[in-house]
């Protein structure tokens, strides 16, 4: 591959992620959510283990004091929950609770109701995945 297909593919990968995140955010507006709040509690529930409040923010872009005050806000709203991690006290782990899960489950509806991804076959479905997840394992 070209270093003009690499371009082209990644401007493509980046419109259909755009279009997944518009969706979800104004799914979350509708549960009274801001974008801020919505994006951070969309990253948390994409996570397949709990994050410290350090690796949240790194996801996040952000600095950890924004970090703090952004899971603090979810955790007032009851979306999330911080707790001491077993395996190391020093760090906070974030968790979603159930009616976290319940908000990320109205976004996740709404999103794959109007997913430019649902035009795709099975087959292309399943390929896509298998692509996607080869091309973002870390080295």
């Amino acid at each position: 591959m070209d270093c003009g297909e690499t371009v082209v593919l990644a401007v493509l990968v980046d419109q259909v992620a755009a279009r997944h995140r518009e969706l979800a955010m104004r799914a979350a507006a509708g549960e009274g959510l801001p974008a801020n709040l919505a994006e951070a509690l969309w990253l948390l529930g994409g996570a397949e283990t709990s994050p410290s409040m350090r690796e949240l923010a790194d996801r996040l872009r952000c600095d950890p004091s924004n970090a703090t005050v952004l899971i603090g806000e979810l955790e007032r709203r009851g979306l999330v929950a911080r707790a001491a991690d077993v395996s190391d006290r020093r760090r906070r782990i974030v968790t979603v609770t159930e009616a976290g899960a319940r908000v990320l489950d109205h976004m996740a509806a709404e999103v794959t109701a109007a997913s430019p991804l649902r035009r795709l076959t099975d087959e292309q479905h399943a390929a896509l995945m298998s692509t996607l997840t080869i091309a973002s394992a870390t080295d």
